[in-house]
């Protein structure tokens, strides 16, 4: 481990050290593990084709309805059997 060195602070940081009661953060150290060396990822250029079209949903869509349909016709009978027993 070593100690980070003692800094000198501005009149902004002495401020804020005395209103606070601790010091202002210290900038990150840059690049990679603070060696210095920064790394930057791009892309210089891509060259694809056009995606495929997206698939048809239509059909899944009504087919939903329909199975849903019959839980609510077995709601319904169920709200009637209860509505029987209840008078």
């Amino acid at each position: 481990f070593k100690a980070a060195p003692k800094r000198e602070l501005s009149a902004e940081g002495r401020i804020e050290a005395s209103m606070t009661g601790t010091e202002p953060p210290t900038a990150a150290p840059g690049g990679i593990a603070g060696t210095g060396i920064s790394a930057a990822f791009l892309q210089l250029a891509a060259k694809r084709d056009a995606p495929a079209p997206p698939p048809e949903t239509w059909d899944a869509y009504s087919k939903k309805s329909e199975e849903s349909v019959g839980v609510l016709q077995m709601i319904d009978l169920l709200v009637k059997d209860l509505d029987k027993e209840l008078t």
